[in-house]
């Protein structure tokens, strides 16, 4: 049996690349409820289907979207075009699938000819007017699928007075005219379109999450001062040409003890509505797809696209992202931004080996797509991309990304992310939210929220996440909490593969829910992880306990590890552990006393201060650890082992261990 001290975290638990990100969609629809008709439809496979839609098939054909073998195909039908069988299709099968790049969307619009008008208009307005565009260009690339349009449908949107006037007394009538006068309103421009700015390059060094909140009696800089810099009131007004911001926003960007942060405008209520961010304004790999290196992105990746996507447009003058990339930080306090004479502080601890695991990864990554797109593609990349930049990017990513949104793993929200921290918020739960932004938009909404009431003027401030260790706060944003629940120690123990009885033992670790490989973090203050002696004494069965092993057991062999399995196997395991709670310890150049001690003296470096309060919290959950099993030990003589409570269940022993005897 053996114990080390590895933990992956994050992106080292990384997700497999995909090789395509070639997204699908199965299309299903029809126009009105399908009637039975004797008229055979007229389909692409006969020559009286009009030239226009036999137009449209062969591009579609020439795209490589339908052959011959195709399930299905355009006809004329009773309902004016639909889609014929052309040979049996049976229930939940794929009927056809058209890939992302044959869509139109707010994103087909950004792309165009007409993007730079469309940054502030409503998805569907800038969707709609990318067609009207489209439909009078004869050289259009969607000109065989715009000929196959209809010049209108029966919507009641497209009735005359008179056929308005037979839905009098109609919901539908009201419904039609409000239609009708918002189109007028847009087409007359009585509805906002915002210009779009172009950005200010100046660089704001700020670390989103560099400290803990602290109480401070200095007065925020805000967006309402012109104390703020240059770079972050182009950004605010960046965000207002957007329409996502305005002087009736809950809150803006200010300078505050962490660097930037948001500061409310206003009181706002627990649960209130902070800001909202829509969809067109994330940067996620969606983003990267769309974008000029978006062929190079397939086979990436999601984080890694998205990493070269930041990097490119960071060199890029030009970028439409310019005033949001320049109120990012070039680094953080992360440990993977330390310098060798700073990792140095963190000697013997699990924060230097996973910081240190993390760069080995992040220079194997860098590595191969040196190899595979950056060599091969230099004229994409006029400026270069070294480790570094990379680096940086991974850190943007780590320290500022929201994951766990609806349908999206991997997302960067400008402005919401310069959100802080605060300790003292004890839930991460309804903090923000995806929803959609209204009627007539397929758009998303990022939604973010106060836990908490906040005066106007505080800090409005999240809870980042309540499960992570202290050096994983450390590693992924560059601060750590005094909470010592935040103090962890991650145990690995291992079934050997030289073990006699590897295989049984792994076949018991797997029907129990383990593998082959046990990691357990042991919290400060806290009890044992819940299976941790059952599989270490599992790893630890051997000799005359190994009949455990026999299959008459697979059923309650977990139950009977629960329990203490002989004095030997016990003995075992206290030694194991604290030997290796010994050999953790003797890899620190400090004690805990003269740690704290340093923390008195105070005049701390930050990142050493975060060094020395890491060493000191691993090293008292080793010292737990260690007298949890010292004191183990101390009762071995007094513990029941399995044959005491067999022999006990078989009526064979009294309570007080004597031996019964019958008459």
């Amino acid at each position: 049996m053996t114990a080390s001290v590895t933990v992956a975290t994050g992106f080292l638990r990384s997700p497999s690349v995909s090789k395509s990100q070639n997204t699908s969609f199965l299309f299903t629809r029809q126009r009105i409820s399908p009637k039975k008709s004797s008229v055979r439809p007229i389909s692409a496979s006969t020559s009286e289907l009009p030239e226009n839609v036999r137009s449209f098939w062969k591009w579609l054909g020439d795209q490589g979207v339908v052959s011959a073998k195709s399930a299905a195909e355009p006809a004329v039908v009773p309902e004016g075009l639909g889609l014929v069988a052309r040979r049996d299709i049976g229930r939940n099968e794929v009927v056809l699938e058209i890939p992302k790049r044959l869509w139109i969307s707010p994103e087909t619009s950004a792309a165009s000819k007409i993007g730079a008008l469309c940054g502030g208009l409503k998805p569907w307005v800038s969707v709609a007017l990318f067609l009207i565009r489209e439909k009078y260009d004869e050289d259009s690339a969607w000109r065989v699928y715009l000929d196959v349009l209809p010049e209108s449908t029966d919507s009641t949107i497209f009735w005359s007075e008179e056929e308005l006037a037979e839905l009098k007394g109609s919901i539908f009538l009201p419904i039609s005219l409000l239609i009708s006068l918002c189109i007028f309103w847009l087409a007359t421009g009585f509805l906002r379109s915002p210009s779009v700015s172009k950005s200010q390059n100046t660089s704001f060094l700020f670390t989103r999450q560099r400290i803990s909140p602290k109480k401070s009696s200095v007065r925020p800089i805000s967006a309402s001062t012109s104390e703020l810099p240059e770079n972050v009131r182009s950004f605010w007004k960046w965000l207002g040409d957007q329409g996502v911001v305005s002087a009736k926003s809950a809150a803006e960007p200010a300078v505050v003890p962490e660097g930037l942060g948001l500061v409310a405008r206003r009181d706002i209520g627990r649960n209130e509505v902070v800001l909202e961010i829509p969809k067109r304004l994330w940067i996620s790999p969606e983003t990267s797809a769309a974008s000029k290196i978006g062929a190079l992105c397939g086979g990436l990746k999601p984080w890694v696209s998205v990493a070269l996507f930041l990097i490119r447009e960071k060199y890029d003058e030009d970028s439409a992202w310019r005033v949001y990339l320049d109120v990012l930080p070039e680094s953080t306090d992360s440990t993977i931004f330390w310098s060798e004479e700073e990792l140095a502080e963190l000697k013997g601890t699990q924060l230097l080996s996973n910081t240190l695991g993390a760069k080995e990864y992040l220079e194997n990554e860098f590595s191969k797509l040196e190899q595979e797109i950056l060599k091969p593609n230099k004229d994409m990349f006029p400026s270069g991309i070294t480790l570094d930049d990379f680096m940086w990017a991974f850190g943007i990513l780590r320290s500022r990304a929201f994951s766990r949104l609806r349908g999206q793993d991997l997302v960067l929200i400008p402005l919401a992310d310069l959100i802080n921290h605060n300790p003292e918020i004890k839930t991460e739960d309804y903090a923000y939210e995806i929803k959609g932004a209204g009627l007539f938009s397929r758009d998303l909404l990022f939604s973010l929220k106060s836990p908490v009431y906040v005066k106007a003027g505080g800090q409005v401030y999240i809870q980042y996440d309540v499960n992570k260790s202290n050096a994983e706060l450390a590693l992924d944003y560059g601060f750590v909490e005094s909470n010592p629940n935040r103090n962890s120690y991650t145990l690995t123990i291992e079934i050997p593969e030289s073990d006699p009885f590897f295989g049984d033992k792994l076949d018991i670790a797997e029907t129990n829910g383990m593998a082959e490989t046990g990691y357990f973090d042991i919290v400060e203050g806290q009890s044992l992880p819940a299976g941790m002696l059952q599989y270490i004494r599992l790893v630890a069965l051997g000799g005359s306990d190994a009949f455990l092993l026999e299959s008459i057991f697979n059923n309650t062999i977990w139950g009977h590890l629960e329990l203490p399995v002989s004095r030997s196997n016990e003995e075992l395991i206290c030694r194991v552990v604290r030997d290796a709670c010994k050999s953790a310890l003797s890899g620190f150049a400090t004690t805990i006393e003269e740690d704290e001690k340093l923390l008195e003296e105070g005049k701390l470096d930050p990142r050493m201060e975060l060094a020395i309060k890491v060493r000191i919290g691993e090293k008292k959950v080793l010292q737990q650890i260690d007298q949890i099993f010292k004191d183990r030990e101390l009762e071995l003589d007094l513990l029941e082992y399995y044959q005491e409570r067999r022999l006990k269940d078989l009526g064979l022993v009294g309570e007080q261990g004597e031996i019964i005897f019958w008459e």
